[in-house]
C-alpha cells in the first residue's frame, strides 16, 4: 500500500503537466517515451532480443519536435518511411535478425505512438484534457476501489498463478468503482 502511494505521489507532478500545455507538456513526453521505449527494449535485450535502440530514440526525438513545430504527421508515410530506414539499418548491421527489427518496431508504435496519442489528444480536441484526465480518474479509482474491495472482501483468487493476491471480488470492485466515478 505505502509503495502505492509513493509512486502516486511521484508521478502527481506529471499531471500538471497535462493541464499546463505548451512546452512543459512536450518535455514530460520526451521524457516519459524515453524511459518507457528504453524498459519495453531492455525487457527484450534480457531475451537475447536486440532491438536497435537508437532507431527508436531518433523517432522519439522526431516525434517531439513534430508537436513543439506543430508539423502534421500522416502515419501512412511513417510506416513506409521507418520499414525503409529499419531495412537499410538491418543491410548495415548484420547482427540484426527479423526479431530485433520487429521488436524495434513494436516498441516505436506500443510505446512512442500510445503517448503521443495522448499529447495529440490533449493538443487537438476541445476536451482533449478532459478525456485525458478521465483516463487517469478511471485509473485511479479502478485501482482504488479493486484493492479496498479484494483487501475487505476478497475470498476467491482470480488468477493465483499469474498475481496470487488478485481476487475475484477485487475486480468486481474495481470495474464497480470505476463504473460509478464515470457517472
Amino acid at each position: 500500500m505505502l509503495t502505492r502511494i509513493i509512486a502516486g505521489l511521484a508521478l502527481a507532478p506529471l499531471l500538471l503537466f497535462l493541464i499546463i500545455g505548451g512546452l512543459p507538456l512536450y518535455i514530460a513526453e520526451l521524457v516519459l517515451i524515453s524511459i518507457a521505449l528504453t524498459e519495453f527494449y531492455k525487457a527484450f535485450n534480457a531475451k537475447e532480443i536486440k532491438p536497435l535502440f537508437s532507431l527508436g530514440y531518433i523517432f522519439v526525438i522526431y516525434i517531439v519536435a513534430k508537436n513543439i513545430l506543430d508539423i502534421p504527421l500522416d502515419y501512412t508515410y511513417l510506416v513506409f518511411f521507418l520499414l525503409f530506414i529499419i531495412g537499410i539499418t538491418s543491410l548495415l548491421r548484420c547482427k540484426s535478425n527479423i526479431l530485433d527489427i520487429a521488436v524495434t518496431f513494436i516498441g516505436i508504435f506500443y510505446v512512442a505512438m500510445f503517448f503521443d496519442y495522448v499529447v495529440l489528444t490533449i493538443k487537438d480536441f476541445d476536451l482533449g484534457n478532459t478525456y485525458v484526465w478521465l483516463i487517469f480518474i478511471i485509473s485511479f479509482a479502478t485501482d482504488t476501489f479493486a484493492y479496498f474491495s479484494g483487501y475487505l472482501f476478497g475470498r476467491h483468487k482470480l488468477i493465483p498463478k499469474v498475481s496470487p493476491k488478485k481476487t475475484i471480488e477485487g475486480s468486481i470492485g474495481g470495474i464497480l468503482g470505476s463504473t460509478c466515478c464515470c457517472i
